[in-house]
């Protein structure tokens, strides 16, 4: 890969490339902005370039939008059905292969398709409620060929809402969508139900209380472990989480805490525009505002932060704390508990950034401001790249954050007469 490869200029820069993405599937960098995709080669060359239908029809007339990402070396696009109105609003989900741009298969299904890395799930759901339990039927299938490695019938509003090589978890809505949420553990081999069948309001506090300030907000798989909990939005418990470790299989309790995700603020969110954890772990604050990673498949506290400060970013190895005082951020070793390294944030107003590991690289970059972490940068933006064992700067990149993985980073740079994306080798 060549660093600070340009992969596409816009002649006529508008606001919607402005969001532009990209992602990566196989040797192919895929930039995607409303319905218009294009690919392009490591060297920069375009592959082909595709424009998906707009809605046509009903309330999302002119709406509409495409949503692409790799699973099993192909890629899987969704987008809103152009013609068919009846409710619920269906989807088409369409592979495509990421060299050519030519069409794989395509499914027409409810709007609660789930794409992972190697199954693309496809729920069918009846047009009004029923009461049966067979008002949705949850396809699994192979992204590659479209066949469905199997088909289970399931309550209204089926939609997976995580999944690993083992286990499906699966969300739905016996009473219909004013209904409450339940959650059931498939096999995801067989799609054969597991021992898991919760309603997800019981767990962390009962269930929901007249005001509705308790809203349900962990569902998902911690490598082998179940999380599920809920969290206050407000009153003495306003930034608490209630949680659950559960075995996927048995529905046996493995653990039960609860912990603060942040210090509350008056009219703030908790944690708002900052990662909830990574993987397995959870980030939460302490009683005394020290930052603290929860392992979500043991149910204990891995580290605890030696002063007061927010985590921007980490994964079950590290943590970048920022010191709520100076704005200094601090990547910590969650193996020994020390300090690696650290740097001078932004000053003053300066002091929102973002952050994001890939591989043996730090990304840092300020959010809501056209400039970089650490020195100032044009009217585009930037993102400094960081080596995770000594903190050296190994890159800085020309425009802001558009996509990122394994190796590389995709920035878009703008201005009044186009915009351009670049790639770069974070290597």
């Amino acid at each position: 890969m060549v660093a600070g490869l340009a992969l596409l200029a816009v002649a006529n820069w508008s606001p919607g490339w402005s969001r532009g993405t990209v992602i990566q599937a196989g040797s192919t960098y895929l930039v995607t902005s409303g319905l218009e995709v294009r690919a392009f080669a490591q060297d920069g060359k375009e592959r082909w370039h595709r424009t998906f239908p707009d809605v046509e029809a009903g309330l999302e007339k002119g709406n509409g939008s495409v949503t692409v990402r790799e699973s099993g070396g192909v890629v899987v696009a969704t987008y809103s059905h152009p013609t068919d109105d009846h409710w619920p609003h269906p989807e088409v989900v369409e592979a495509v292969d990421p060299v050519t741009g030519h069409p794989l298969w395509k499914q027409t299904a409810s709007p609660y398709i789930a794409v992972t890395d190697q199954t693309v799930f496809t729920p069918v759901c009846r047009g009004k409620q029923t009461g049966r339990s067979d008002d949705c039927r949850l396809s699994a299938r192979d992204p590659r060929t479209g066949r469905a490695r199997w088909t289970v019938d399931a309550e209204h509003v089926a939609q997976v809402v995580a999944a690993s090589p083992r286990v499906v978890v699966l969300s739905t809505k016996p009473t219909g969508l004013g209904g409450k949420s339940w959650i059931t553990t498939l096999d995801a081999s067989t799609g054969r139900r597991l021992g898991v069948r919760v309603e997800t309001a019981k767990f962390g506090g009962g269930l929901y209380p007249a005001s509705a300030e308790r809203i349900v907000k962990f569902n998902d798989l911690a490598g082998d472990t179940l999380v599920l909990g809920s969290t206050d939005q407000q009153g003495d418990k306003a930034c608490t989480v209630d949680l659950e470790g559960r075995d996927p299989r048995s529905g046996s309790r493995r653990w039960k805490t609860t912990l603060r995700l942040a210090v509350p603020v008056e009219g703030a969110s908790c944690r708002y525009g900052l990662p909830d954890g990574s993987g397995t772990t959870l980030f939460a604050t302490t009683s005394d505002g020290r930052p603290q990673v929860f392992d979500l498949r043991q149910g204990r506290t891995l580290w605890r932060g030696p002063r007061a400060g927010t985590i921007v970013a980490g994964d079950e190895r590290v943590v970048m704390v920022r010191d709520d005082q100076t704005a200094r951020l601090t990547l910590y070793d969650l193996r020994t508990g020390r300090a690696r390294w650290s740097i001078e944030g932004p000053a003053g107003a300066r002091n929102d950034v973002t952050a994001a590991l890939t591989g043996e690289r730090l990304l840092l970059w300020e959010s809501g401001y056209d400039g970089c972490a650490s020195v100032p940068a044009g009217p585009h933006g930037c993102v400094d790249v960081f080596d995770l064992s000594d903190g050296t700067k190994t890159l800085t990149t020309d425009g802001a954050a558009a996509g990122y993985g394994a190796g590389w980073i995709a920035a878009r740079a703008r201005s009044d007469n186009g915009a351009t994306f670049s790639l770069y080798d974070t290597a």
